[in-house]
């Protein structure tokens, strides 16, 4: 993969992760917590596979606005 195309990825993983953000507003609190047990896991398969997957990175993205968004209910 070159710079560009992984600059290429990099930008379109971080808009899906950011779609991901918005798409979550709509689930009820039970399912956005499965989501995020969800996302924990398939981060940490990916990691224990391969740490440089470039899909890495739009996990870390997805659970951190699944995180912001179960704070932001719990306040």
């Amino acid at each position: 993969m070159t710079k560009e195309e992984y600059i290429e990825w990099n930008e379109y993983l971080n808009e899906s992760a950011k779609k991901h953000g918005e798409e979550i507003k709509e689930f009820s609190n039970e399912e956005l917590m499965d989501c995020y047990e969800r996302l924990n896991r398939k981060l940490n398969d990916k990691i224990n596979e391969n740490p440089l997957d470039i899909f890495v990175q739009w996990y870390q993205v997805a659970i951190s606005e699944t995180r912001k968004e179960i704070i932001s209910r719990m306040k």
